[in-house]
């Protein structure tokens, strides 16, 4: 039992790995828990980010802007030493680098960060079987002193020190056999100076700035705010503006920020409300032209709820059944005919982006914007002035950009005193006036590209023309061409016995060394292929009726063939409830929908022997 118990964290049954709790000594195992444990990393490395956000804003920026008359509590962080070491930081060495590290860590907060992410990660039930078995989720801080930058001026009486250095924080969880890290890379940027309104302006510019920024109803700062497709299309078609666009928001942030207005827009916005004063205005600028440092637009997006798994029993779950004629079309469209010709994009439009499916959609989606509204920190007044904005109503995503390079530029450029970088927050929409039905015509053409990359990756033969009458006992669900792809499944059978879970971390392309299954770059190069970010859902596997759990046990045999993958009744008797009647689940994109199979699976009871589930041709 120990030993089998020890299995649990590498169990391939989802997207790339899940675990399952069993009772021993049963012939039938009982499920208590299944989980997707690529998609739980994922979602774990979301949650660490936006602790980490809030951490710099609410902890952070009070300690990055001090004063020189107040720096005595710092070991070293103080203007004497940033004079002595500017231009010479490899000189810090013994007791001066320890006192600058702990200096660093208290800006940084590290202890606190700790609390906050165990806290709020461990307890998580749905965390506990990859956190439970680490003492802390923060492993450590390390500084790149190799990088670090000190300068110093001091000009009509206003002296500015500056100390720069990368950082990374690693992070740990339990993984497959061991325990796994990955890591957060920043760079700290600590201001000293002798005047208090730089320093209540710096901290009030980086608390703030990309609430404010958002929140502003100058059309010169709304235009980059609430970004629309035809500032950043570039000539693509219309479609395309529902993919991955951050090479788009790229350019549109940097590469163009000159002739767009929005570098002019932002430093004017930072340089009126954070560092004008009675005395003299500081001269704000970007150093250089690479400003653009990442984008985060899918984490509050359509995309991404309608990307979320919807198990069967949701009442917002989209189902077919195949006893139906019209969805023993829709399982032609998803799974065996031509998804480039003009009958895919009409039955996508005319039975699953329907105008009782977007309304669910946005319904859904408007409580994630109401949520992202909260999160920036913005009064009611300005909530409801933005929610009652046309660019709002139409919005895709909600989300981030962040920039770097932000300056105080001394004499022309003489002393460049680096600014903390930061985010401004952004709607991205296709248009203000686009209307419904050509919404759902754009989603349903990207979603034929969508399609276009399953069935490219899978190689599926779209003229095969021997396919059994549909929903016999012999039908199946498709055919697809021997290629690199049907070489590379590989099938163990786990349990000494020919049920096995391990046919769908094949479907799903996964990668898990447990079961010798090596498929992540095919699911990498379909989301490519898809114009879809890496971090939506894919999956291709069976959900049970009763509770919705993923691919757990089911009540047929699986074999990997020459020819495809068979599936046959294992003439077991059926006790168990949570057994799948073959309920298929298929989320890819804007695409995500429940199948109940019918005779696809259910023959195998009707028929002796083998039956096919997927041929190779």
């Amino acid at each position: 039992m120990k030993k089998l118990l020890g299995l649990l964290g590498s169990l391939t049954l989802i997207t790339s790995a899940s675990a399952t709790v069993i009772a021993c000594g049963e012939k039938e195992p009982e499920i208590t828990e299944t989980f997707d444990y690529d998609g739980l990393i994922k979602e774990l490395k979301v949650d660490v980010q936006k602790i980490y956000q809030k951490h710099l804003v609410e902890k952070v920026a009070p300690q990055l802007f001090g004063i020189t008359s107040t720096e005595s509590s710092n070991a070293f962080l103080r203007k004497a030493n940033i004079d002595k070491y500017k231009g010479n930081p490899s000189g810090i060495q013994g007791d001066d680098k320890t006192a600058l590290k702990n200096d660093l860590e208290k800006i940084l907060d590290v202890k606190s960060l700790e609390t906050s992410l165990n806290n709020e990660l461990k307890k998580q039930n749905k965390y506990k079987i990859i956190l439970n078995d680490v003492k802390s989720l923060l492993k450590s801080v390390a500084f790149d002193f190799e990088t670090m930058i000190i300068q110093s001026n001091e000009t009509n009486g206003i002296y500015l020190g500056n100390v720069v250095i990368d950082y990374n924080i690693v992070l740990q969880y339990k993984g497959e056999k061991e325990v796994e890290t990955f890591k957060l890379n920043d760079t700290l940027k600590y201001t000293s100076t002798n005047q208090n309104w730089i320093q209540t302006g710096s901290k009030n510019f980086y608390q703030n700035i990309t609430k404010d920024y958002f929140a502003s109803n100058d059309a010169k700062n709304s235009v980059h705010t609430n970004l629309e497709w035809n500032k950043i299309a570039n000539s693509k078609d219309d479609f395309e503006a529902y993919g991955d666009v951050e090479s788009g928001i790229k350019k549109y942030y940097q590469d163009d920020s000159r002739d767009n207005n929005f570098r002019t827009s932002i430093i004017s916005f930072i340089q009126k409300n954070y560092f004008d004063s009675s005395q003299t205005s500081l001269p704000i600028d970007f150093e250089g032209d690479l400003i653009y440092k990442e984008s985060n637009l899918f984490d509050n997006s359509l995309l991404k709820v309608v990307n979320q798994n919807k198990s069967y029993n949701s009442s917002n779950s989209i189902k077919y059944d195949y006893k139906e004629e019209n969805d023993k079309m829709m399982l032609e469209t998803f799974f065996r005919k031509d998804p480039s010709q003009i009958a895919t994009q009409n039955n996508l439009g005319d039975y699953y982006f329907t105008q009782k499916n977007y309304k669910m959609w946005q319904q859904e989606y408007s409580v994630e914007k109401e949520k992202f509204l909260k999160q920036l920190g913005l009064s009611t007044d300005q909530m409801e002035e933005i929610k009652a904005e046309e660019a709002f109503k139409k919005s895709l995503s909600l989300g981030y950009v962040s920039l770097k390079g932000l300056s105080i530029r001394i004499d022309n450029g003489a002393y460049v005193h680096q600014l903390p970088d930061f985010r401004i927050a952004i709607n991205y929409l296709f248009s203000k006036d686009i209307k419904e039905d050509a919404e759902r015509k754009n989603l349903a053409l990207f979603s034929t590209k969508t399609l276009s990359a399953f069935h490219e990756t899978f190689n599926i033969d779209h003229d095969y023309n021997e396919y059994p009458e549909q929903n016999t006992n012999e039908d199946f669900l498709m055919a697809i061409k021997k290629s690199t792809l049907t070489e590379d499944f590989n099938f163990k059978n786990t349990w000494g016995r020919e049920t096995s879970w391990v046919a769908n971390g094949n479907f799903n392309l996964t990668t898990d060394s447990n079961f010798g299954i090596a498929l992540e770059d095919y699911r990498l190069e379909m989301f490519r292929k898809a114009n879809l970010t890496s971090n939506t859902k894919y999956e291709f596997a069976f959900s049970q009726a009763r509770n919705g759990n993923q691919w757990s046990y089911h009540e047929w045999s699986w074999y990997l063939e020459e020819d495809g993958w068979m599936i046959s009744d294992p003439r077991r008797p059926n006790t168990n409830p949570n057994l799948n009647e073959g309920i298929l689940h298929f989320n890819l994109g804007y695409i995500q929908f429940n199948f109940n199979l019918d005779k696809i699976i259910k023959g195998t009871k009707e028929i002796e022997g083998k039956k096919s589930y997927i041929k190779f041709v």
